[in-house]
């Protein structure tokens, strides 16, 4: 059974001419809010990042030894890693923020779309990913150690 929308839906469609004003309302001058590219995250957390994919690095590098092919891959991962990381930094650079938020400055909570968020609550949610990818670099290192690889 057709409910209203669905009914007005398979009706033939009313055409509407382009220079009718109602398509598009005239808002006048609306004040906008300026485009906000700062990132609001401090840097230590993007510090402790870094420190994991070292840590990941250094532990493929531990078990990989000196074998040729494979330093040839992590190299290759680590210039995947920094283009990656550069690429945003650069890109961040373009348009600097103007000043430092409340949240980098510690005296408050960084407001996201799904509400607002605490310092630790902001460094798990970001950190979890590459503190695993530590344990994982770590972990690989210590089985090939193991084994004798």
């Amino acid at each position: 059974m057709l409910d209203e929308l669905q009914s007005a839906a398979l009706g033939e469609p009313k055409p509407v001419s382009l220079d009718d004003p109602s398509i598009v309302p005239d808002t006048g001058d609306t004040p906008v809010q300026p485009e906000a590219t700062d990132l609001q995250i401090p840097r230590s957390v993007w510090h402790a990042m870094w420190a994991c994919y070292a840590l990941f690095f250094a532990g493929l590098l531990t078990a990989i030894g000196t074998e040729r092919s494979g330093l040839f891959m992590l190299a290759i991962s680590v210039a995947y890693t920094f283009m990656f990381f550069g690429t945003a930094a650069i890109l961040f650079e373009l348009n600097p923020p103007r000043k430092k938020s409340h949240f980098e400055n510690g005296i408050g909570v960084l407001e996201t779309w799904s509400g607002p968020m605490t310092h630790s609550a902001v460094a798990g949610q970001i950190l979890v990913v590459p503190l695993c990818i530590a344990l994982f670099g770590i972990s690989i290192a210590v089985i090939a150690k193991t084994v004798g690889l």
